[in-house]
């Protein structure tokens, strides 16, 4: 005879495994709650950061154009740096002494100014004033020998725009 099987198992303590179905749905749930999540904190911070991005495009911007006498007087200044740049070249090789005013022109410093520069203003080679400022003209005033030296460019309104040295 064969021995009396054990009692019966108690109800409710056989384990069943978790049906496949229900596995798969919780984890769509998952996900679907993840990406809803996701999406509403990109909403949030989207807008913050094309914003940020829209001020630095501006705040990258070339300046505005110069208005045609600010170009006019930029190319004084330019001139006179090349006018300058020859004063020092003749004091060079005139044992550091600057030259007198009458050598100061395109004639007088041809050999130390490669290109003179032209007078925006009037279209001609800058040239030293006669008077009162003339727009896109020079003053050379020459201190005491081996002194120095002060070289003025006007603008379009006669008013200095560069002193040298």
């Amino acid at each position: 005879m064969s021995a009396p099987a054990g009692p019966p198992p108690p109800a409710g303590s056989v384990r069943t495994p978790f049906p496949g179905w229900a596995v798969a749905l919780i984890v769509l749930v998952g996900v679907a709650v993840l990406g809803a999540v996701a999406t509403f904190v990109v909403s949030l911070i989207l807008p913050f950061v094309m914003i940020g991005s829209l001020v630095s495009t501006f705040e990258t911007l070339p300046p505005a154009s110069p208005t045609p006498v600010e170009a006019r007087e930029a190319a004084v200044r330019e001139g006179v740096h090349s006018i300058q740049a020859g004063i020092e070249s003749w004091a060079m090789d005139h044992g550091d002494d600057y030259p007198p005013r009458s050598l100061t022109t395109p004639d007088g410093l041809r050999d130390y100014v490669d290109v003179w520069p032209a007078n925006p203003f009037t279209g001609g080679p800058m040239l030293p004033a006669t008077g009162s400022g003339v727009p896109g003209d020079y003053r050379y005033t020459r201190l005491d020998h081996r002194a120095g030296y002060v070289l003025t460019a006007f603008g379009g309104d006669g008013q200095p725009v560069v002193t040298v040295p």
